[in-house]
C-alpha cells in the first residue's frame, strides 16, 4: 500500500500567487542581496511585498479554518489563529524553511513561539506597526521580516493543503505534500524536502511537516 500524499493542484491559486509573490522576491534580489548582513535593509518595493504577503497569510488562514469547519468568528485575528494552529497543527512551531538566493544559506522558524500565549510573531506585529504608523515604523518593512512572513506563507500554503482533505488531518504530521516544479521550484524550501520524479517527466518539489526525508527507507 501505498504512503498518503497530498498533491497541490496546479488549479490552487493560494499556491500559484505564492510562487508569484516568490518572483518578487527574486527581482528584489537584484538590487539587495538576500543576506543577513542586509536584514534591516527596507524601502517601499520590500513594504508592497511585505503587505501583499501577510494580506494572503491573513487569507489563507480564513479558508484553512472553513475547511477544519470551525465556528465561525466574524473578525479573527492573529490570537484565533494562532489557537487553530496549535490545536491542530502544532508541529510547524518546528518548522525549518531554508532560502539560499544570494550564495547564503538562510533559516526561518516562524512559528517557533507558536506555544507562547504571550509572545507576538515578530513579523506579524512588524506588519501591523507598519500599515497603522507607517511613519514612525516604516523601517519595520525590511528584508528580515518580509523573509519570515513568507517563510509563514510557505508553511501556511502546505498547511492548507492538508486541511482540504479531512482524512489527511488524523496523521498531517506524515503526509508527503507535493506540488508540480516543472515550471516553478520554489525558492523557499522545507527542511529535507526535495524533487519527485515521476515516469513521463513530471517533477515535484515534495515535504513533510515533520521535515523527515521525503525518501522513506
Amino acid at each position: 500500500m501505498s504512503e498518503p500524499r497530498c498533491t497541490i493542484e496546479n488549479t490552487n491559486q493560494f499556491w500559484s500567487h505564492y510562487l508569484s509573490l516568490e518572483n518578487s522576491l527574486k527581482e528584489i534580489s537584484e538590487y539587495i542581496s538576500i543576506h543577513k548582513e542586509n536584514y534591516k535593509s527596507y524601502s517601499f518595493k520590500n513594504m508592497q511585498l511585505y503587505f501583499a504577503v501577510c494580506t494572503d497569510i491573513d487569507s489563507i488562514f480564513k479558508h484553512i479554518r472553513d475547511n477544519l469547519k470551525l465556528k465561525p468568528i466574524r473578525h479573527p485575528n492573529m490570537g484565533h489563529h494562532r489557537e487553530m494552529l496549535s490545536k491542530h497543527f502544532p508541529i510547524i512551531s518546528e518548522s525549518n524553511i531554508f532560502l539560499d538566493i544570494s550564495n547564503e544559506k538562510l533559516t526561518f522558524q516562524p512559528f517557533e513561539l507558536l506555544s507562547e500565549e504571550d509572545e507576538a510573531f515578530e513579523w506579524w506585529s512588524a506588519y501591523n506597526n507598519v500599515k497603522h504608523q507607517r511613519p514612525e515604523n516604516f523601517y519595520q518593512a525590511n528584508i528580515k521580516n518580509l523573509l519570515n512572513a513568507l517563510a509563514a506563507l510557505h508553511i501556511l500554503n502546505l498547511v492548507y493543503a492538508i486541511s482540504s482533505k479531512e482524512a489527511h488531518l488524523s496523521n498531517y504530521e506524515d503526509i508527503l505534500i507535493q506540488a508540480s516544479a516543472l515550471r516553478n521550484y520554489p525558492l523557499l524550501q522545507f527542511e529535507n524536502s526535495g524533487i519527485m520524479s515521476y515516469t513521463g517527466g513530471y517533477h515535484y518539489y515534495a515535504c513533510r511537516l515533520n521535515a523527515e526525508n521525503i525518501y522513506r527507507i
